[in-house]
């Protein structure tokens, strides 16, 4: 089955991301330059982060936003608010809602 979509973030009020904490710490890199270009657009964007152990998702939230912050433009801030967290089966989430300030 094939199923087309078109996205258009104009339309989208808070764009969501998904990663899982086994990720290398390049797919951080690149996610952390999609949101930097989004939130330049954006007001915020919401991430979840998911992975086996509970204490995955928060160093990789942790690791999220050093690189943000490492890369950043000295005029921009952003605010880091950890949503919600929990677990289903066993996988461990936690979200996290990045906004400019």
């Amino acid at each position: 089955m094939r199923i087309e979509y078109k996205l258009e973030l104009d339309k989208i009020d808070m764009p969501y991301f998904s990663i899982d904490s086994s990720e290398g710490i390049h797919k951080l890199f690149t996610l952390s330059a999609t949101l930097l270009n989004l939130l330049e657009a954006k007001e915020s964007v919401c991430v979840t982060i998911h992975g086996g152990s509970a204490q995955d998702p928060e160093r990789k939230a942790k690791a999220l936003e050093q690189i943000i912050e490492s890369g950043r433009q000295e005029d921009r801030r952003y605010g880091f608010e950890r949503v919600r967290s929990g677990s289903i089966e066993n996988t461990h989430y936690l979200w996290v809602t990045i906004r400019r300030l």
